[in-house]
Protein backbone atom coordinates (compact mmCIF):
# COMPACT_ATOMS: atom_id res chain seq x y z
CA UNK A 1 0.00 0.00 0.00
CA UNK A 2 0.98 3.64 -0.32
CA UNK A 3 2.50 5.45 2.64
CA UNK A 4 0.66 8.37 4.20
CA UNK A 5 2.96 10.82 2.41
CA UNK A 6 2.45 9.07 -0.94
CA UNK A 7 -1.31 9.01 -0.38
CA UNK A 8 -1.28 12.76 0.26
CA UNK A 9 0.60 13.31 -2.99
CA UNK A 10 -1.92 11.16 -4.84
CA UNK A 11 -4.80 13.13 -3.31
CA UNK A 12 -3.12 16.36 -4.46
CA UNK A 13 -2.80 14.88 -7.93
CA UNK A 14 -6.50 13.94 -7.98
CA UNK A 15 -7.43 17.47 -6.86
CA UNK A 16 -5.38 19.04 -9.68
CA UNK A 17 -6.82 16.54 -12.16
CA UNK A 18 -10.33 17.50 -11.02
CA UNK A 19 -9.48 21.15 -11.69
CA UNK A 20 -8.21 20.22 -15.16
CA UNK A 21 -11.49 18.42 -15.89
CA UNK A 22 -13.36 21.62 -15.04
CA UNK A 23 -10.99 23.62 -17.25
CA UNK A 24 -11.74 21.22 -20.10
CA UNK A 25 -15.45 21.99 -19.64
CA UNK A 26 -14.63 25.70 -20.01
CA UNK A 27 -12.56 24.92 -23.11
CA UNK A 28 -15.44 22.94 -24.62
CA UNK A 29 -17.91 25.76 -23.91
CA UNK A 30 -15.54 28.31 -25.46
CA UNK A 31 -15.17 26.22 -28.62
CA UNK A 32 -18.93 25.65 -28.88
CA UNK A 33 -19.84 29.31 -28.39
CA UNK A 34 -16.91 31.19 -29.92
CA UNK A 35 -14.69 28.77 -31.88
CA UNK A 36 -11.04 27.75 -31.53
CA UNK A 37 -9.71 31.04 -32.88
CA UNK A 38 -11.45 33.10 -30.19
CA UNK A 39 -9.87 34.88 -27.23
CA UNK A 40 -12.16 32.92 -24.92
CA UNK A 41 -10.80 29.60 -26.26
CA UNK A 42 -7.17 30.75 -26.00
CA UNK A 43 -7.78 31.93 -22.42
CA UNK A 44 -9.21 28.52 -21.46
CA UNK A 45 -6.32 26.78 -23.21
CA UNK A 46 -3.73 28.85 -21.30
CA UNK A 47 -5.46 27.87 -18.06
CA UNK A 48 -5.21 24.16 -18.98
CA UNK A 49 -1.54 24.53 -19.90
CA UNK A 50 -0.70 26.03 -16.51
CA UNK A 51 -2.55 23.28 -14.64
CA UNK A 52 -0.97 20.55 -16.78
CA UNK A 53 2.49 21.88 -15.88
CA UNK A 54 1.56 21.73 -12.18
CA UNK A 55 0.13 18.24 -12.61
CA UNK A 56 3.34 17.06 -14.28
CA UNK A 57 5.45 18.13 -11.29
CA UNK A 58 3.15 16.37 -8.80
CA UNK A 59 2.77 13.19 -10.88
CA UNK A 60 6.52 12.82 -11.45
CA UNK A 61 7.10 12.80 -7.69
CA UNK A 62 4.74 9.92 -7.01
CA UNK A 63 5.64 7.99 -10.19
CA UNK A 64 9.35 8.17 -9.44
CA UNK A 65 9.18 4.60 -8.13
CA UNK A 66 7.49 2.42 -10.83
CA UNK A 67 6.76 -0.35 -8.30
CA UNK A 68 4.08 1.92 -6.82
CA UNK A 69 2.08 1.72 -10.07
CA UNK A 70 -0.22 -1.14 -9.03
CA UNK A 71 -0.91 0.49 -5.65
CA UNK A 72 -1.69 3.82 -7.34
CA UNK A 73 -4.12 2.13 -9.75
CA UNK A 74 -5.76 0.29 -6.83
CA UNK A 75 -6.24 3.56 -4.93
CA UNK A 76 -7.63 5.33 -8.01
CA UNK A 77 -10.16 2.54 -8.52
CA UNK A 78 -11.15 2.07 -4.87
CA UNK A 79 -10.38 5.35 -3.10
CA UNK A 80 -11.03 7.86 -5.85
CA UNK A 81 -14.76 7.18 -5.81
CA UNK A 82 -16.62 8.63 -8.78
CA UNK A 83 -14.36 11.67 -9.08
CA UNK A 84 -13.66 12.71 -12.65
CA UNK A 85 -10.11 13.58 -11.63
CA UNK A 86 -9.32 10.04 -10.44
CA UNK A 87 -10.91 8.47 -13.53
CA UNK A 88 -8.90 10.78 -15.81
CA UNK A 89 -5.59 9.89 -14.10
CA UNK A 90 -6.37 6.16 -14.35
CA UNK A 91 -7.04 6.42 -18.08
CA UNK A 92 -3.88 8.45 -18.66
CA UNK A 93 -1.73 5.95 -16.75
CA UNK A 94 -3.19 3.08 -18.78
CA UNK A 95 -2.09 4.85 -21.97
CA UNK A 96 1.44 5.60 -20.76
CA UNK A 97 3.46 2.87 -22.42
CA UNK A 98 6.88 4.01 -21.19
CA UNK A 99 5.57 3.80 -17.62
CA UNK A 100 4.18 0.31 -18.24
CA UNK A 101 7.62 -0.78 -19.40
CA UNK A 102 9.30 0.77 -16.35
CA UNK A 103 6.82 -1.10 -14.14
CA UNK A 104 7.55 -4.39 -15.91
CA UNK A 105 11.29 -3.90 -15.57
CA UNK A 106 11.11 -2.77 -11.94
CA UNK A 107 8.92 -5.74 -10.94
CA UNK A 108 11.24 -8.18 -12.72
CA UNK A 109 14.32 -6.73 -11.06
CA UNK A 110 12.53 -6.77 -7.70
CA UNK A 111 11.51 -10.39 -8.23
CA UNK A 112 15.12 -11.44 -8.77
CA UNK A 113 16.60 -9.17 -6.09
CA UNK A 114 19.04 -11.03 -3.87
CA UNK A 115 19.75 -13.61 -6.54
CA UNK A 116 23.49 -14.03 -7.03
CA UNK A 117 22.95 -13.90 -10.77
CA UNK A 118 21.85 -10.90 -12.77
CA UNK A 119 18.67 -11.05 -14.84
CA UNK A 120 19.00 -13.95 -17.24
CA UNK A 121 19.19 -13.33 -20.99
CA UNK A 122 15.74 -14.94 -21.41
CA UNK A 123 14.18 -12.57 -18.89
CA UNK A 124 15.85 -9.56 -20.55
CA UNK A 125 14.62 -10.70 -23.97
CA UNK A 126 11.11 -11.21 -22.60
CA UNK A 127 11.09 -7.71 -21.11
CA UNK A 128 12.41 -6.24 -24.35
CA UNK A 129 9.73 -8.03 -26.42
CA UNK A 130 7.07 -6.77 -24.04
CA UNK A 131 8.49 -3.27 -24.38
CA UNK A 132 8.32 -3.47 -28.18
CA UNK A 133 4.77 -4.88 -28.17
CA UNK A 134 3.59 -2.21 -25.72
CA UNK A 135 5.19 0.62 -27.65
CA UNK A 136 3.86 -0.54 -31.02
CA UNK A 137 0.37 -0.82 -29.54
CA UNK A 138 0.61 2.68 -28.07
CA UNK A 139 1.95 4.05 -31.36
CA UNK A 140 -0.90 2.73 -33.50
CA UNK A 141 -3.51 3.70 -30.88
CA UNK A 142 -2.05 7.22 -30.75
CA UNK A 143 -1.95 7.48 -34.54
CA UNK A 144 -5.54 6.21 -34.66
CA UNK A 145 -6.63 8.79 -32.07
CA UNK A 146 -4.93 11.57 -34.01
CA UNK A 147 -6.69 10.52 -37.23
CA UNK A 148 -9.96 10.25 -35.28
CA UNK A 149 -9.59 13.77 -33.90
CA UNK A 150 -8.81 15.15 -37.36
CA UNK A 151 -11.94 13.48 -38.76
CA UNK A 152 -14.06 14.83 -35.89
CA UNK A 153 -12.72 18.35 -36.51
CA UNK A 154 -13.79 18.04 -40.16
CA UNK A 155 -17.26 17.00 -39.04
CA UNK A 156 -17.41 19.91 -36.58
CA UNK A 157 -16.54 22.32 -39.39
CA UNK A 158 -19.45 21.14 -41.56
CA UNK A 159 -22.06 20.31 -38.88
CA UNK A 160 -25.05 22.69 -38.91
CA UNK A 161 -27.00 21.04 -36.09
CA UNK A 162 -25.82 22.79 -32.88
CA UNK A 163 -26.66 19.84 -30.66
CA UNK A 164 -24.62 17.42 -32.80
CA UNK A 165 -21.78 19.95 -33.07
CA UNK A 166 -21.68 20.27 -29.27
CA UNK A 167 -21.61 16.49 -28.92
CA UNK A 168 -18.71 16.21 -31.39
CA UNK A 169 -16.68 18.89 -29.57
CA UNK A 170 -17.28 17.20 -26.22
CA UNK A 171 -16.35 13.79 -27.67
CA UNK A 172 -13.13 15.15 -29.20
CA UNK A 173 -11.92 16.83 -26.02
CA UNK A 174 -12.77 13.74 -23.98
CA UNK A 175 -10.37 11.75 -26.17
CA UNK A 176 -7.64 14.40 -25.91
CA UNK A 177 -7.89 14.76 -22.13
CA UNK A 178 -7.05 11.07 -21.58
CA UNK A 179 -3.61 11.33 -23.19
CA UNK A 180 -0.66 13.64 -22.55
CA UNK A 181 0.70 12.75 -26.02
CA UNK A 182 -2.53 13.91 -27.65
CA UNK A 183 -2.52 17.12 -25.62
CA UNK A 184 1.03 17.81 -26.74
CA UNK A 185 0.12 17.16 -30.39
CA UNK A 186 -3.23 18.98 -30.50
CA UNK A 187 -2.52 21.93 -28.22
CA UNK A 188 1.16 22.33 -29.15
CA UNK A 189 2.41 21.72 -25.61
CA UNK A 190 6.07 21.18 -24.74
CA UNK A 191 8.45 20.10 -27.50
CA UNK A 192 5.89 19.63 -30.23
CA UNK A 193 8.46 18.07 -32.60
CA UNK A 194 8.39 14.90 -30.49
CA UNK A 195 4.66 14.53 -31.11
CA UNK A 196 5.33 13.97 -34.82
CA UNK A 197 8.24 11.53 -34.57
CA UNK A 198 5.86 8.56 -34.43
CA UNK A 199 4.89 9.31 -38.05
CA UNK A 200 8.34 8.23 -39.20
CA UNK A 201 8.67 4.43 -39.35
CA UNK A 202 12.47 4.53 -39.66
CA UNK A 203 12.89 6.70 -36.56
CA UNK A 204 10.54 4.50 -34.52
CA UNK A 205 12.27 1.31 -35.73
CA UNK A 206 15.66 2.71 -34.64
CA UNK A 207 14.16 3.71 -31.30
CA UNK A 208 12.88 0.15 -30.79
CA UNK A 209 16.14 -1.29 -32.16
CA UNK A 210 14.44 -3.52 -34.73
CA UNK A 211 14.60 -3.53 -38.57
CA UNK A 212 12.19 -1.06 -40.16
CA UNK A 213 10.56 -3.89 -42.17
CA UNK A 214 9.79 -5.77 -38.95
CA UNK A 215 8.44 -2.61 -37.32
CA UNK A 216 6.09 -1.93 -40.26
CA UNK A 217 4.94 -5.57 -40.31
CA UNK A 218 4.25 -5.66 -36.57
CA UNK A 219 2.49 -2.31 -36.64
CA UNK A 220 0.28 -3.38 -39.54
CA UNK A 221 -0.54 -6.69 -37.84
CA UNK A 222 -1.52 -4.81 -34.68
CA UNK A 223 -3.76 -2.48 -36.69
CA UNK A 224 -5.39 -5.39 -38.56
CA UNK A 225 -6.11 -7.19 -35.28
CA UNK A 226 -7.93 -4.09 -34.01
CA UNK A 227 -9.81 -3.68 -37.31
CA UNK A 228 -11.05 -7.29 -37.24
CA UNK A 229 -12.25 -6.84 -33.65
CA UNK A 230 -14.21 -3.70 -34.54
CA UNK A 231 -15.68 -5.36 -37.64
CA UNK A 232 -16.92 -8.34 -35.62
CA UNK A 233 -18.54 -5.95 -33.14
CA UNK A 234 -20.52 -4.10 -35.80
CA UNK A 235 -21.44 -6.81 -38.33
CA UNK A 236 -25.02 -7.90 -37.80
CA UNK A 237 -26.09 -4.81 -35.83
CA UNK A 238 -29.78 -4.11 -36.13
CA UNK A 239 -30.75 -1.84 -39.03
CA UNK A 240 -32.61 0.44 -36.59
CA UNK A 241 -29.20 1.40 -35.13
CA UNK A 242 -27.67 2.30 -38.48
CA UNK A 243 -27.40 6.08 -37.97
CA UNK A 244 -25.50 5.64 -34.73
CA UNK A 245 -23.53 2.79 -36.33
CA UNK A 246 -22.44 5.01 -39.22
CA UNK A 247 -21.08 7.62 -36.81
CA UNK A 248 -19.33 5.03 -34.65
CA UNK A 249 -17.72 3.44 -37.69
CA UNK A 250 -16.52 6.80 -38.96
CA UNK A 251 -14.72 7.61 -35.69
CA UNK A 252 -13.70 4.11 -34.52
CA UNK A 253 -13.02 1.89 -37.54
CA UNK A 254 -12.11 4.40 -40.25
CA UNK A 255 -9.09 5.93 -38.40
CA UNK A 256 -7.49 2.52 -37.84
CA UNK A 257 -8.03 1.31 -41.41
CA UNK A 258 -6.59 4.61 -42.67
CA UNK A 259 -3.27 3.81 -40.95
CA UNK A 260 -2.67 1.01 -43.47
CA UNK A 261 -1.24 1.54 -46.97
CA UNK A 262 -3.82 1.57 -49.81
CA UNK A 263 -2.94 -1.91 -51.08
CA UNK A 264 -3.47 -3.42 -47.61
CA UNK A 265 -6.81 -1.65 -47.24
CA UNK A 266 -7.93 -2.91 -50.66
CA UNK A 267 -6.95 -6.45 -49.67
CA UNK A 268 -8.86 -6.26 -46.36
CA UNK A 269 -11.85 -4.70 -48.12
CA UNK A 270 -12.07 -7.56 -50.64
CA UNK A 271 -11.63 -10.09 -47.84
CA UNK A 272 -14.45 -8.47 -45.86
CA UNK A 273 -16.81 -8.50 -48.87
CA UNK A 274 -16.00 -12.14 -49.55
CA UNK A 275 -16.64 -13.14 -45.92
CA UNK A 276 -20.00 -11.38 -45.79
CA UNK A 277 -21.42 -11.95 -49.25
CA UNK A 278 -23.67 -14.75 -47.92
CA UNK A 279 -23.90 -13.70 -44.29
CA UNK A 280 -25.55 -10.45 -43.16
CA UNK A 281 -26.90 -8.52 -46.17
CA UNK A 282 -27.95 -5.64 -43.88
CA UNK A 283 -27.11 -1.98 -43.48
CA UNK A 284 -24.24 -2.58 -41.04
CA UNK A 285 -22.28 -4.53 -43.67
CA UNK A 286 -22.93 -1.82 -46.23
CA UNK A 287 -21.86 0.82 -43.69
CA UNK A 288 -18.58 -1.03 -43.06
CA UNK A 289 -17.98 -1.31 -46.82
CA UNK A 290 -18.58 2.44 -47.10
CA UNK A 291 -16.13 3.00 -44.23
CA UNK A 292 -13.51 0.96 -46.11
CA UNK A 293 -13.97 3.15 -49.18
CA UNK A 294 -13.62 6.32 -47.10
CA UNK A 295 -10.52 4.97 -45.34
CA UNK A 296 -9.00 4.01 -48.70
CA UNK A 297 -9.47 7.60 -49.86
CA UNK A 298 -7.85 8.86 -46.61
CA UNK A 299 -4.87 6.54 -47.05
CA UNK A 300 -4.34 7.55 -50.68
CA UNK A 301 -4.45 11.21 -49.67
CA UNK A 302 -1.91 10.57 -46.90
CA UNK A 303 0.34 8.80 -49.43
CA UNK A 304 0.22 11.87 -51.70
CA UNK A 305 1.14 14.16 -48.80
CA UNK A 306 4.04 11.90 -47.74
CA UNK A 307 5.44 11.90 -51.28
CA UNK A 308 5.50 15.70 -51.26
CA UNK A 309 7.81 15.71 -48.22
CA UNK A 310 11.49 15.99 -49.26
CA UNK A 311 13.34 12.69 -48.80
CA UNK A 312 10.21 10.52 -49.09
CA UNK A 313 9.68 8.32 -52.14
Amino acid sequence: MLSQEQMQKLESWITISEMICKSYNELINAEVMYGRDSREYQRALRDIRIKLDTEKEVSEEILENPILYDNIMFCLENCGGMQNGAFRIKKRLEKDCSLQYDVLLANSVNQFAGNEYSLSRDICNLINEKKIDNLIEVIYLLLGDRKRISLIDKKIGTETDEQKRMMLIDFKNNIISKSGDLEQWYFGLGNNVDAYLIDDDEIMARFLEIPVEEYIRRKQNAVKKRVFGVENHFVGKDDSEIEETRFELSVILRPFISLLPPEEIESLYQEFKKKNQYGFPNLSVRAIESTYRDALEDSREDEKIRRLIPGNL
